[in-house]
């Protein structure tokens, strides 16, 4: 028992549906008959009243519709603003509240807001239905009163349909307090949803997850330039040794040409002063060979 009325509490509709197949069988039943006999509440007694008095009653009844859709327009109206004041706080709290907590939380907190606004919706959805759904509302007509040869059927006319209408605005009433239901369901889910948030904003890590990604590319993008810088410094000192290096052979290259120039110029000087001793021996040979003739010379002609 406590379990049913906890759960019609939480899902009013079930029962409201339940409650109001009931009623429109009663509908069906007295329209069928046409007779409050068998089947008559609100117009209990109604032989002992005046045509007046019932028709007072069927216009109470009429009075009764207009009151419940007055009120189901303020219930429309605070359905739209906590609609409204729902989807903004999870757009914020998804743009900058939720930032801080963990993935239960966060699932946890999506559910009951969902929750909250599907109750919203079903509350404007009974609500809009009560107000412009198919429920009829009985009137009377001419046709009706002038058909009516007795005063009897006359009040019996006018009572069928005071009684019809007064069936109409329960079911109406009972549409009313599913929609009411459905509203105070999503208020509790809210102050639920408010309580855990502002527990679990005391467990929070309040730094910026985005905040945290920006400084980590940050640190990476310093620590890239930092490798750059070191990689460029150690180019540089690299290129410099490279450069002292080329230098030095350069250098060395330009000692040993100038060496092998000053070699050759001094080869050449001694390749001079031998031809010239050469020369020199030439013709000290050719004078010795001619003073060499000219003693045969003579010593053939001293024979």
């Amino acid at each position: 028992m406590i379990m049913a009325n906890i759960f019609n509490t939480i899902f009013p509709f079930f029962e409201m549906a339940k409650a109001n197949k009931k009623l429109l069988l009663r509908v069906e039943k007295i329209e069928n008959e046409n007779d409050l006999a068998n089947s008559i509440q609100y117009m209990k007694c109604y032989e002992k009243l005046s045509l007046e008095e019932i028709k007072e009653f069927f216009e109470k009844t009429l009075n009764i519709k207009k009151s419940l859709e007055e009120k189901l327009k303020v219930s429309l109206f605070s359905v739209t603003v906590g609609i409204t004041l729902l989807t903004s706080m999870i757009s914020f709290l998804y743009q900058d509240g939720f930032y801080g907590l963990n993935s239960y939380i966060r699932a946890g907190t999506f559910f009951v807001a969902t929750l909250s606004i599907v109750f919203m919706i079903v509350a404007a959805f009974y609500a809009i239905k009560t107000i412009s759904g198919k429920i009829t509302v009985y009137q009377l007509f001419p046709e009706d009163i002038v058909e009516a040869s007795t005063e009897d059927e006359k009040k019996n006319s006018v009572a069928i349909c005071a009684e019809l209408n007064s069936i109409m605005n329960i079911i109406r009433q009972n549409m009313m307090s599913a929609s009411y239901h459905c509203i105070v369901n999503s208020l509790v889910l809210v102050a639920v949803l408010f309580f855990s948030l502002g527990v679990s904003s005391f467990f929070v890590n309040h730094k910026n997850p985005a905040l945290e990604k920006i400084e980590i590319e940050v640190n990476d993008i310093k620590k890239s330039y930092s490798s750059v810088q070191s990689d460029l410094s150690s180019f540089k000192r690299s290129t410099a040794d490279s450069q002292s290096s080329i230098f030095s052979s350069i250098q060395n290259i330009n000692d040993t040409l100038i060496d092998t120039i000053k070699g050759k110029k001094e080869l050449e000087s001694k390749i001079v002063l031998t031809n010239k001793e050469l020369n020199e021996l030439k013709d000290e040979l050719k004078e010795n060979s001619n003073k060499a003739n000219a003693a045969d010379a003579k010593s053939h002609a001293a024979d």
